[in-house]
């Protein structure tokens, strides 16, 4: 497993995000979260610490999309979207405040990854070899006037 790169997020750039002191268990919570957000950035780029040294990647932009990802889950730990009592209600902004550590997509297109949009799924080759209609049948399966009563005039 690849090392985590050193002088990534600290406990303080949280803090500092947040704009205001932590409580102790916010800051026991978030040193966890910090290196969990760091695992998820070195999962979706692995030559991390090449693309610091060589200034490729900002140093303080991983800092920033690491910090923010914790600070999301801070801002609103239940994870709730909603809530409601008598005639007052609001709702949560899950991109300020998600409630679960996550790296919104223009953080990943800042950090020069992909975003999970990009992704093209892996399939076995199943249905390329399925496609066993007969031409003349393709019009039933949706293949507009090709099929043999087109072509004898019959539309």
């Amino acid at each position: 497993m690849a090392q985590i790169p050193a002088n990534l997020a600290t406990v303080e750039d949280v803090e500092a995000r947040m704009g205001r002191p932590l409580e102790q268990a916010e800051r026991d919570l978030a040193g966890v979260l910090v290196n969990d957000a760091a695992r998820m950035i070195l999962a979706r780029i692995p030559d991390l610490q090449t693309r610091l040294e060589d200034e490729r990647l900002d140093h303080e932009s991983v800092v920033m999309v690491q910090a923010n990802a914790v600070c999301r889950v801070l801002r609103n730990p239940d994870g709730y979207r909603s809530e409601q009592a008598g005639s007052f209600s609001y709702q949560v902004d899950t991109r300020a405040a998600a409630g679960f550590l996550t790296v919104l997509a223009e953080e990943w297109t800042l950090l020069g990854a992909r975003g999970s949009s990009g992704v093209a799924p892996a399939t076995d080759g199943y249905l390329a070899g399925r496609n066993t209609i007969a031409p003349d049948l393709w019009f039933q399966s949706g293949w507009p006037a090709h099929d043999s009563m087109a072509e004898r005039g019959f539309w």
